[in-house]
């Protein structure tokens, strides 16, 4: 099963995701289950009953279901929490007090490598997320060290904003559950392998436009910047050609 670990919505200031569009896009990337998790706001799992029965029957899936089926799809609620020693993703948060996980998100997307600053238990680093090596080259193998010297195994999302970004990290676990809560047990347990691409740097560009459009803060630099952005996606196609 391919799960994509960190996804936002519209709920994060820099996202233009609905939970409908999340969930149309993973099935078409061959993803079997999304956690979400927008900065600094619980996912309210309301949302999914809003919409549960409209793309069941649209998609001809099962949400969530209490047993394994044929054509089943997962939604994990989380939250991305921001911390001293950097970004938190907490999956399952207040759904369960006695199951919980806690994954320490793209630790060195802003940061030279240490050890120094990790203050907390994790349960799982993020090592392979798709956005997290626009500023840093190093930082997906960076956080692969920090596992290893840990001794944590290790997760991967897309931390995708917007529908083309969903599905371009993931890790593929064993399908041996039962339910949501054994399906979070797999993935604190379970052997993985992560996949990761990275994103185009301009939807890095393009979540900046957003959040700042809705804070009202626009300003020249932002749209330079996504047209520096784009420039070097061009060239990247061109490099590959």
């Amino acid at each position: 099963m391919r799960i994509d670990l960190h996804v936002h919505t519209s709920k994060s200031l820099c996202s233009n995701l609905t939970l409908e569009k999340i969930v149309k896009k993973a099935i078409e990337k061959g993803i079997s289950c999304v956690a979400i998790c927008d900065h600094d706001v619980l996912f309210d799992e309301c949302e999914i009953s809003s919409v549960k029965e409209r793309l069941e029957k649209e998609l001809s899936i099962v949400i969530n279901p209490e047993k394994r089926c044929q054509n089943e799809f997962y939604i994990i609620p989380g939250i991305e929490i921001s911390t001293p020693s950097g970004h938190v993703l907490k999956l399952f948060f207040k759904k369960n007090k006695d199951f919980e996980i806690t994954i320490l998100a793209h630790p060195f997307e802003h940061r030279e490598y240490s050890v120094d600053f990790v203050k907390e238990d994790y349960d799982l680093i993020e090592t392979a997320s798709a956005r997290a090596c626009y500023k840093r080259k190093s930082a997906n193998n960076d956080a692969k060290r920090l596992a290893e010297s840990l001794g944590l195994l290790v997760s991967a999302g897309s931390d995708a904003h917007f529908e083309d970004e969903i599905g371009n990290a993931y890790i593929e676990i064993s399908d041996d559950f039962e339910g949501l809560e054994g399906l979070g047990k797999c993935i604190l347990y379970s052997k993985r392998i992560t996949f990761n691409k990275n994103s185009k740097r301009v939807f890095i560009a393009k979540s900046q436009i957003l959040k700042n459009r809705r804070l009202k803060t626009m300003s020249i630099k932002t749209y330079i910047f996504y047209l520096y952005c784009a420039m070097r996606d061009f060239g990247d196609v061109i490099c590959r050609k």
